[in-house]
């Protein structure tokens, strides 16, 4: 099979969320389960610092466009609002390959 080649990624960074466990776990859950299921989403990554104080979720795309589709995903507003508000600092960044 060859993978599609990404041509949007999208990086959240969520600083110091209040209960590290449950937010990395909702994330977990979201990158495992709704993620597939999201036209035009090629893969997501997961990490988090050693001192387990952020999170950055980085998500690679077909195009611009099916990103923008997602924001009316419910699945993936739901756990993106959680992420925020669970979060002291939030900050999103979108690059494009060079």
């Amino acid at each position: 099979m060859v993978e599609p080649k990404a041509t949007y990624v999208a990086a959240f960074f969520f600083g110091a969320p209040r209960d590290f466990s449950k937010v990395s776990a909702e994330a977990k859950v979201f990158a495992e389960r709704v993620a597939p299921q999201v036209p035009g989403l090629i893969d997501v990554s997961l990490l988090r610092n050693e001192e387990s104080t952020q999170l950055l979720v980085v998500s690679r795309w077909e195009n611009k466009e099916a990103w923008s589709r997602s924001r009316w995903n419910e699945q993936m507003g739901k756990i993106e609002a959680d992420l925020v508000e669970s979060a002291k600092l939030f900050d999103v960044r979108s690059f494009v390959p060079i």
